[in-house]
């Protein structure tokens, strides 16, 4: 496990226990003219520990993301293993959707919420190397879904009002392959997308291009990639390269559009994606670090407006919520405390 700037990149997840918010050069030069942020509400969590991954939102506002302390940093394959937990708008703990406790291995990478409140785990299985969802009613009721696919790792998940899955992930030699399947809600396979730009994404990682490949194996444009449900149903699913790419898919999967996004500073690549009414907060960051800028853009890529936060404890790269008006933002400090964040966009 490598640190870098506070985070850690581990088994292609990313540990955020703290950013240190001192601005790049790039950051600064620009932060007159693009900060127009405001943070009104600040809470403490009642809880310690490294935030592990992103977090996500239902409909009323709940936050979902998982945390690991010193008990569960001891157990195998920790981070891919932990429970995900509900917070409401009010700070109290509702359900927490843990991983099946059997002999099963099963690891976890990405989830998506739907908005009442169902959490689906994309997850693999080392055993079999099968692809599985866990499907999680909002009482926490468990459902394991195995998908029609194998030696496939899944890195996003979307989920359809109409209940298909987007899957997307690697698969093939050195899992330098992207891949991207439309599974219907009991796991069969209905559709692959697989576009030129994904096929130019895994020549680059057998080439061994360093923008590509971490030790070897996978592929970043995958792993450091982000997929959201976007207001007008639609998934987004986005890829870590430069410029930024992001397919729009329908529930049919069918490939609508894509849309470019050129990078606010060379440092920065496009990692992160929020989604919030008509409109999608795209996040550029440095390497393994949560500080960097976002681009709001409409559904249709046009740029509305560019972010910069100077402050650690609301970079853009923590786990955090967009509702198309603000950000809800976790934040660990330097002694494991986690604090939660409103950030109003002026």
């Amino acid at each position: 496990m490598k640190k870098i700037f506070g985070c850690a990149l581990y088994i292609g997840t990313q540990i955020c226990i703290s950013a240190y918010g001192i601005p790049s050069a790039a950051q600064a030069a620009s932060a007159a003219s693009t900060q127009s942020l405001s943070v009104t509400e600040i809470r403490k969590v009642p809880m310690q520990g490294a935030l592990v991954g992103s977090a996500h939102c239902d409909q009323a506002g709940n936050m979902y993301f998982r945390v690991m302390d010193t008990d569960s940093s001891n157990r195998p394959h920790a981070t891919l293993r932990l429970g995900i937990r509900k917070m409401t708008r009010s700070g109290s703990f509702g359900s927490l959707f843990e991983m099946p406790d059997d002999p099963s291995d099963l690891l976890a990478s990405d989830f998506f919420v739907t908005s009442e409140g169902s959490v689906y785990l994309a997850s693999r299985r080392l055993a079999d190397q099968g692809a599985y969802v866990v499907r999680f009613a909002p009482n926490g009721d468990r459902t394991l879904v195995a998908l029609e696919l194998q030696k496939f790792i899944p890195r996003q998940i979307v989920v359809f009002s109409s209940g298909e899955m987007l899957v997307s992930g690697t698969n093939g030699l050195l899992n330098h392959t992207p891949f991207t399947g439309l599974f219907a809600s009991d796991g069969k396979l209905l559709r692959k997308i697989y576009e030129p730009e994904d096929e130019e994404a895994r020549l680059k990682a057998d080439a061994n291009d360093s923008g590509y490949v971490y030790e070897g194996s996978d592929n970043m444009a995958v792993v450091h990639g982000d997929a959201v449900l976007g207001s007008d149903g639609n998934a987004y699913l986005l890829r870590a390269v430069a410029p930024a790419l992001i397919y729009v898919i329908s529930s049919k999967g069918e490939v609508l559009r894509k849309l470019r996004l050129e990078s606010p500073a060379p440092e920065l690549l496009a990692q992160g994606l929020r989604s919030g009414k008509g409109k999608l907060a795209v996040s550029f960051l440095e390497p393994y670090s949560t500080r960097g800028r976002v681009k709001l853009v409409d559904l249709g890529g046009n740029v509305l407006s560019e972010l910069v936060s100077n402050e650690k404890a609301t970079n853009f790269g923590l786990p955090a919520c967009y509702d198309g008006e603000s950000f809800s933002v976790l934040h660990v400090d330097e002694n494991s405390d986690i604090t939660f964040r409103r950030v109003v966009v002026k």
